[in-house]
């Protein structure tokens, strides 16, 4: 405590610092520390306030939070190695039908970079038409109707549509 207490006497309006500690059964733990000055009225100190908080908990779980953090960037990290290294093309969508995320492999299949593919939905840009050229509504779309439904669809005869305006099943 005495450098938290140097700082108020240094001048310090408020200093705090947490401190770890280790109860009696030999668990650790964490109190944070907050002095304050008592001055007269002559702005002198003639004494210190001290609050002392016990964030054991709060500690805890921040470091739970963080190596949480590091599991999820990690499986993030192999995912996109996954992805990024596949030959097929894979994309993601969000509910509404937005590409959220596309590997290489699917950019050079449509043609489009990731960029272009998530400013308009999927179904406009590379699903709109069947094999024939003829419209294709969305309301009529399998993948559309997954989203509604949750249901798994299964499809062989459509098409994608490729930016240079040719297609492949």
């Amino acid at each position: 405590y005495h450098d938290i207490e140097k700082q108020v006497f240094n001048g310090s309006y408020q200093t705090q610092k947490i401190l770890e500690f280790i109860d009696n059964q030999g668990n650790k733990g964490w109190v944070k520390n907050l002095i304050y000055p008592l001055l007269d009225n002559n702005k002198d100190i003639i004494g210190l306030f001290g609050i002392a908080y016990n964030v054991t908990e709060s500690i805890k779980t921040q470091e739970t939070l963080h190596i949480s953090q590091k599991k999820l960037l990690a499986a993030n990290q192999k995912n996109d190695q996954i992805l990024n290294s596949v030959g097929e093309g894979i994309y993601g969508l969000d509910i509404n039908g937005f590409t959220t995320f596309a590997n290489p492999a699917a950019e050079k299949m449509l043609g489009y970079s990731l960029e272009e593919m998530q400013n308009i939905t999927q179904h406009e840009l590379i699903h709109h038409s069947r094999a024939d050229g003829s419209i294709y509504r969305r309301e009529e779309c399998n993948i559309y109707k997954t989203f509604k439904t949750g249901l798994i669809e299964r499809v062989s005869d459509e098409v994608f549509w490729k930016k240079d305006g040719s297609s492949f099943p």
